[in-house]
């Protein structure tokens, strides 16, 4: 029987305790919780480790039980950043620090990742093959974005689904972006895609596999045609409004990804969600895009788009999984003066995208679909500067063109704060106080349903569920979104609702609840703010005034 050679105990930077046990030169590394009991006869014996009777396990038990746990080491509870060195999830560790040991805790998939031929030749031969392609050109930009999100503050996670119902050679995006990364599942090759089906059997274990990966999914119709209402609704809702908040600082899973998936429908309407304000979930259909394929303008090289499509996949098929690499050996540390400077360079290459989205659709409401495609187009921008991705590449005409391709088949509206406004100024949703005329305004809000308040921390518009589903748009699809979350005042336990009047007097009942910021108080006379009184001229407007800001301008 195989004795335990070494036992030592880590402390990750969340707190929790790792063991990591030896026998000759295998390995295994195991929360200190999986010992309870000691049930890990098949993964011990994966290493050569036989645990046979009682006191070999309690043998075992004491050694760990008297371990000082090491707290110098880095310990990676799952891909992606980690201190100043970034783990794939094959294992690898890119810019290790020298003298600090890492010992890595979760389960490596070195066959997911794996590499193969040379980045020259993809790059060359896959992506330089690419060039004027809009569609697969910002999937790839979008698969080198997740490194590079911790950069970018003006992006949260998102989803991007690519959707054809007429284009058979729809499944080489989803090739072309595993391929990026790792495995494209052609051959012999494990593919690094994964299928939804998983995601939507564990989403928060699957997100964080990808923490700082993409998530590639496949597999998207073969799921929607066997699923229920409620399951298709629950893909819609995981991907459109948990994915951005599992990214969002202090959450306890801290995932910075993108996700991308091609269907032959979206999910929206498969999902009973309407077509609306729905940036939360960023479509490219091209049966919107004047009937052209995902590899149209075709290349001269090739007579047809099944035949390039073919030649694209026997190129990958030796040629994947080193342009992420490559990447995240060009990323600072995020933690030194060089990440500073690239964050400002990022931010600068995103405001690029936003002025030229203005200057050439105008002012875009529900700008978050801006903000992603402009994620993209820096990525794409900086992977170029590093000689990732190829040159002929013109990162910002592609990107413009999947935001249009995007923006015709959404219709926008506005944020959730921004429409509560609108009601209030246009009355609405009645402003109510302790000093009114309490039999009016009770009469009054029990009219309309909804009311406005003034409280210490700003105004807070309560309505019932019945009005809220009438007055907002795409109610409740917009209730789970970022933006009505952070103003969304929850009740106890795990409701949405709290109760509440809506007029001082009424009685309490379920309401839906939210905070906006105090109404702005009009200019004083003695105020700086007023626009100078100007000369009217007889029978004519009084011009309009309006801010102008010098430098370029971003949108917020």
């Amino acid at each position: 029987m195989a004795e335990v050679s070494e036992v030592r105990v880590y402390q990750a930077v969340s707190g929790k305790l790792y063991v990591q046990l030896w026998q000759g030169s295998g390995s295994i590394v195991e929360p200190i919780t999986s010992f309870m009991g000691l049930k890990l006869s098949d993964r011990l014996a994966r290493v050569g480790i036989r645990l046979e009777n009682k006191a070999a396990k309690q043998a075992l038990t004491d050694r760990i039980n008297a371990a000082e746990p090491i707290t110098t080491s880095l310990v990676p509870e799952a891909p992606g950043w980690i201190g100043p060195c970034f783990v794939l999830m094959s294992g690898d560790v890119v810019h290790e620090p020298t003298g600090t040991e890492i010992v890595v805790a979760f389960d490596a998939e070195p066959r997911r990742c794996g590499q193969g031929g040379s980045f020259h030749i993809w790059r060359k031969d896959v992506a330089g093959e690419l060039t004027g392609l809009s569609v697969p050109m910002v999937v790839i930009m979008a698969c080198l974005l997740p490194p590079l999100m911790p950069y970018m503050p003006l992006v949260e996670p998102f989803a991007l689904e690519v959707i054809d119902p007429d284009d058979g050679e729809l499944s080489i995006i989803t090739q072309l972006a595993a391929a990026v990364v790792g495995g494209t599942g052609l051959a012999t090759s494990e593919s690094f895609a994964v299928p939804l089906r998983t995601l939507m059997q564990d989403e928060r274990w699957v997100a964080q596999r990808h923490r700082h990966h993409p998530l590639i999914l496949d597999g998207v119709d073969a799921y929607i045609d066997l699923a229920t209402p409620k399951e298709r609704s629950k893909v819609y809702n995981t991907l459109a409004h948990q994915l951005p908040l599992w990214g969002r600082e202090g959450h306890d899973l801290g995932v910075k990804t993108v996700a991308i998936l091609t269907a032959s429908r979206s999910i929206r309407p498969t999902a009973s969600v309407p077509f609306g304000s729905t940036d939360a979930l960023i479509t490219l259909n091209l049966s919107a895009g004047g009937g052209r394929g995902i590899l149209d303008p075709l290349p001269a090289a090739h007579r047809s788009g099944a035949a390039f499509a073919d030649h694209l996949r026997s190129t990958i098929r030796a040629e994947h999984g080193t342009a992420f690499r490559r990447l995240v050996k060009a990323l600072p540390n995020p933690s030194s003066d060089e990440a500073v400077t690239l964050q400002r360079t990022l931010g600068d290459l995103q405001g690029e995208f936003l002025t030229a989205v203005e200057d050439r659709f105008g002012l875009v409401q529900g700008s978050r679909a801006a903000k992603v495609f402009g994620a993209c187009y820096a990525a794409g921008r900086y992977a170029q500067r590093r000689g990732v991705l190829p040159k002929t590449w013109n990162c910002l005409a592609s990107a413009l063109d999947c935001f249009q391709l995007h923006r015709g088949d959404v219709k926008y509206s506005a944020p959730l704060a921004e429409q509560l406004q609108q009601h209030i100024d246009a009355g609405s949703i009645l402003a109510v106080s302790d000093g009114s005329d309490r039999a009016a305004q009770t009469a009054r809000a029990l009219e309309l349903g909804a009311t406005v308040r003034d409280a210490k921390a700003g105004r807070e518009v309560r309505m019932t569920p019945e009005v809220a589903a009438t007055l907002l748009t795409d109610w409740p699809a917009i209730l789970n979104a970022p933006d009505a979350c952070d103003i969304l005042v929850l009740g106890d336990g795990r409701h949405r609702q709290r109760k509440a009047s809506l007029a001082p007097g009424m009685e309490r009942r379920r309401l839906f609840c939210f905070r906006l910021p105090p109404a702005e108080e009009p200019p004083g006379i003695f105020s700086d703010d007023i626009p100078p009184v100007l000369p009217r001229a007889s029978k004519r407007k009084r011009p309009e005034y309006r801010e102008i800001v010098s430098g370029p301008q971003r949108l917020r």
